[in-house]
């Protein structure tokens, strides 16, 4: 069952093609003068692929934010915590 809601889009200032998107996110961040940088991504392309982990390097990130479970807390745990994929 599907439930019901809505997602708004953020808008597009800029799309980059042509180089990797580690090097691209970077730029962009630098250009920007970027204090914080926030990923939103996929679960498959986070754990399946090693993309994500080149931007975080790219980046300098050191923390990581778990992903959205609303039911973790009545689960007694967080969503990074005893769910394999």
């Amino acid at each position: 069952m599907r439930k019901v809601g809505i997602h708004n889009f953020p808008d597009i200032d800029r799309v980059v093609y042509g180089k990797p998107a580690a090097e691209a996110l970077n730029d962009e961040a630098v250009r920007l003068n970027a204090n914080r940088v926030f990923l939103l991504v996929s679960r498959t392309l986070n754990t399946k692929t090693d993309e994500i982990e080149k931007i975080r390097r790219a980046l300098d990130l050191r923390r990581n934010c778990a992903a959205h479970d609303p039911q973790a807390s009545r689960r007694g745990r967080s969503s990074s915590e005893g769910s394999s994929s």
